[in-house]
């Protein structure tokens, strides 16, 4: 799990930190599986959906550029527009 939230923050500057990515999700899988609503699709959206598995993510997305940008690239989102 670090490698991969290494691999976001350094692809994704001005986003979250490590340090918040980390403690975000240790939150999460001491909870998983679990209801996780997220605001906003992002280029972390994966992370997300992996993290929460058997559990249910849902995410909000209210920018239509973004979210046909990041449906397109993660098909396997569950989403609300």
């Amino acid at each position: 799990m670090l490698d991969e939230i290494e691999e976001l923050v350094k692809n994704n500057p001005g986003q979250l930190t490590e340090e918040e990515y980390f403690t975000i999700a240790k939150i999460i899988d001491n909870k998983k599986p679990c209801n996780l609503l997220i605001f906003g699709l992002g280029n972390d959206s994966s992370f997300w959906l992996k993290l929460n598995q058997n559990g249910e993510t849902v995410f909000i997305e209210d920018n239509n550029e973004w979210y046909d940008k990041i449906t397109k690239k993660y098909p396997i989102l569950r989403h609300i527009w």
